[in-house]
């Protein structure tokens, strides 16, 4: 099972509406049509990468609460890059 299947379950399991997409360009289009709060996104994904992703959240919603997470031991974020704010 992968790890969208078994959060995709856990969160329903504790009763919240769950949209799984299988890339960072299926869940923008969504994103356009719909509203997620709190949004749950993988920080390595395909086809979009995470900064770009979460900048695009934000554009969409500026107050919609992203939860960046990543199922690697590892992963490091480019040290220029910085997360979208409010300001």
């Amino acid at each position: 099972m992968s790890m969208r299947s078994f959060l995709k379950r856990a969160l329903e399991g504790a009763v919240h509406d769950v949209e799984a997409f299988g890339d960072g360009v299926d869940a923008l289009v969504a994103l356009i049509v719909d509203r997620f709060d709190p949004l749950l996104a993988d920080i390595v994904m395909p086809g979009l990468d995470c900064t770009a992703f979460a900048r695009r959240t934000f554009d969409e919603d500026p107050a919609m609460r992203v939860v960046l997470i990543s199922g690697f031991a590892a992963v490091a974020l480019r040290a220029q890059t910085e997360a979208p704010s409010a300001a």
